[in-house]
């Protein structure tokens, strides 16, 4: 449930979006104006890690550029980024396989991860032995991954 303090919050949040859209090269405002939540509607993404493909990465970092010293915060401002950039229809359902573990920790979170659920949530990775093991667990879905290790 959202209450006061929060709505004021997503206000400013918005508002500082469409300052930055408003202020995007016309392509990427054009994408975000027709692919993006509506003027009533805000784009949240819970998300602590992304991936930018390479022929997006000069248009990401301008789209940062644009955000400066706004206080706009990455929930709010990452989705913003990627629906300017893109089509939604393009990206990656990772978050629909992903598994979120609730309560007291699993001694071994690594056993859960497998090329049908890529990414569980949270996940400390403290040495670099479990790297490795998760990198090879995660080569599963994508072999290149191999490489690394």
């Amino acid at each position: 449930m959202i209450n006061g303090k929060d709505s004021s919050w997503f206000v400013k949040q918005a508002d500082m979006v469409k300052k930055v859209v408003s202020t995007m090269p016309v392509h990427l405002q054009v994408n975000y104006k027709e692919n993006g939540p509506t003027d009533q509607t805000i784009a949240l993404c819970g998300s602590e890690v992304f991936y930018v493909p390479q022929r997006f990465v000069q248009d990401f970092v301008d789209l940062v550029d644009l955000v400066g010293d706004l206080d706009i915060h990455h929930k709010i401002a990452v989705p913003m980024f990627f629906m300017a950039m893109d089509l939604p229809q393009n990206f990656d359902t990772l978050l629909n396989k992903m598994v979120y573990k609730t309560g007291a920790a699993s001694t071994n979170l690594l056993k859960l991860y497998s090329a049908q659920v890529p990414a569980v949530h949270p996940l400390v990775v403290s040495t670099e032995s479990d790297f490795i093991k998760l990198i090879r667990l995660m080569a599963a879905g994508d072999p290149l991954l191999m490489e690394l290790v």
